[in-house]
């Protein structure tokens, strides 16, 4: 007797109809009555229908086995057999530990804006997300994220842990940025990094870098007047392999394949490619390289260095809080790259200060809570034994951008997620609770009139707040120096430091 659709898809899996067609044809089907057992199928078999393989081909699956490891790795399998856009763009997230922010999607995938024949990158965004292969996530720093979801494979992911990857990142695009403008690469004024309120454009792509360059041969001359061609790049702050790199690649040959698009160089900029991936690169043309190679091994170890710095933040502000001063130090090479980290570090420097000085046993950065009504982070929480908890919120901006109300009021929200968390967790039930709000630089007056207001009305909540000098006198005191010095240096001493959303 042939066994049936059903008892193939619960021996073998979820499968691609190609597949299961070869199975009931390895069985005694012919080809033509195995593709019309699979048009008929229907009741337990069920098909994936949020976005197909090449030529229509369908994916099927027993119900039973939705979601389950075995699913997730058959679907992932048939795309990657079939090289599909979907399959490049999973692969494309794992350089990021599996999570974007949003507005990074075009570019990460590869997908163009809008482009006749292609799937734009909003529709490829969509499929996924309907697909369950992605999913939306909002973080407390980054904003609206899309996060890999493929259950048992990879686990469920959290945006958190690639804050700091892509802080490197923005700082290795501003190097990067410098050394085509100051090598004449591209003009000087015209050179275009991304952020994330607008992503250089090229070609109806994203980039993170995007030049008009007026070297030879990228600029031609026709009839006496030159035209200009374009130097586009992409940065990864991680290893690279041949899986990860099909999505750049794509787009570079896609680009190259259109009508009237002016010459360009394609470069990739990453901290290590495999050897195939290298190979693959040089295949297609593009200037693959490494940060080392690119910038020279001492800021790779730089930025190796503040990643690593960034990841182990809280040992790092307890044990060797000299270590901020020395990054600060080594990142003014880079052209603007202090002010990126000047929020991430006074947060380290934050902790350290408590620990020292707040009667506190123990510290732990950027704790995550959530509640019914939303999430928060605790940039700083101190425990102060069994008796008391202390919140602190930290803001490291330059002198002259002071704190508003609306950003109290923000913070003040906050607290009552954050109270009402630990109130419902029996341990911590009884314990005191002080929420402080420190700032580098002041306090606008209404703002510090609201916390005056709060602080006289609320008995129940012990509200603190202090200002950049509030902080240095608090570290002179208790006779730190190396924060001393750090905070004179790069928070107090800015007066004409352009303005950062730290």
């Amino acid at each position: 007797m042939k066994p049936s659709i059903e008892q193939l898809l619960h021996i073998y899996g979820p499968m691609s109809s190609s597949a299961l067609r070869e199975k009931l044809i390895a069985n005694g089907l012919t080809e033509v009555n195995a593709r019309q057992r699979i048009s008929r199928v229907g009741g337990d078999v069920q098909r994936f229908t949020h976005f197909s393989l090449p030529k229509n081909e369908a994916f099927l699956y027993l119900t039973k086995d939705y979601n389950s490891r075995r699913y997730w790795i058959a679907l992932l399998k048939s795309h990657v057999n079939a090289r599909t856009v979907y399959a490049h763009t999973f692969f494309a997230f794992h350089p990021y530990q599996g999570a974007i922010p949003t507005y990074l999607f075009s570019k990460v995938s590869g997908s163009p804006d809008k482009l006749k024949g292609h799937i734009a990158s909003s529709r490829l965004e969509a499929q996924l997300l309907k697909g369950s292969v992605l999913r939306r996530e909002v973080d407390v720093v980054l904003g609206d994220c899309l996060v890999t979801y493929i259950n048992n494979i990879n686990g469920v992911t959290d945006t958190q842990h690639v804050r700091n990857q892509l802080l490197v990142e923005d700082i290795l695009i501003k190097g990067v940025a410098d050394w085509i403008r100051h090598n004449g690469l591209g003009s000087f004024n015209k050179v275009q990094v991304r952020n994330s309120q607008n992503m250089p454009s090229f070609s109806h792509h994203h980039w993170d870098i995007c030049a008009p360059s007026y070297i030879m041969p990228l600029a031609t001359v026709q009839k006496g007047e030159m035209s200009n061609g374009f130097i586009v790049a992409d940065v990864i702050y991680n290893d690279l392999d041949s899986k990860s790199i099909q999505t750049y690649l794509t787009k570079v040959q896609r680009c190259r394949n259109m009508r009237n698009t002016r010459p360009f160089l394609a470069m990739l900029i990453a901290e290590r490619f495999d050897p195939e991936a290298f190979r693959l690169a040089k295949q297609a043309g593009v200037m693959a390289t490494t940060v080392s190679n690119l910038l020279g091994q001492d800021i790779s170890a730089l930025l190796s260095s503040l990643l690593n710095t960034l990841n182990r933040a809280g040992a790092i502000a307890a044990a060797n809080p000299e270590k901020i001063n020395e990054l600060f130090k080594g990142l003014t090479r880079i052209e603007g790259a202090a002010i990126n980290i000047r929020g991430v570090m006074f947060e380290m420097l934050v902790g350290h200060i408590v620990l020292k000085t707040q009667n506190v046993s123990t510290v732990d950065l950027n704790k995550q809570i959530s509640t019914e009504a939303g999430k928060a982070e605790i940039d700083v929480i101190g425990f102060r034994g069994e008796a008391e908890i202390k919140c602190y919120e930290c803001k490291g901006y330059e002198v002259k951008r002071l704190i508003s109300v609306e950003m109290i009021e923000k913070w003040l929200e906050r607290v009552q997620r954050i109270r009402k968390f630990y109130s419902q967790i029996h341990v911590y039930r009884d314990r005191k609770m002080t929420f402080s709000f420190w700032t580098s630089s002041d306090f606008e007056p209404e703002a510090l009139e609201l916390l005056l207001h709060q602080k006289q009305r609320n008995t129940k909540i012990s509200l603190d707040w202090k200002n950049g000098r509030d902080i240095l006198s608090i570290v002179k005191e208790d006779n730190l120096k190396s924060i001393a010095d750090v905070l004179q240096e790069h928070y107090l001493r800015h007066p004409l430091a352009p303005d950062a959303d730290m």
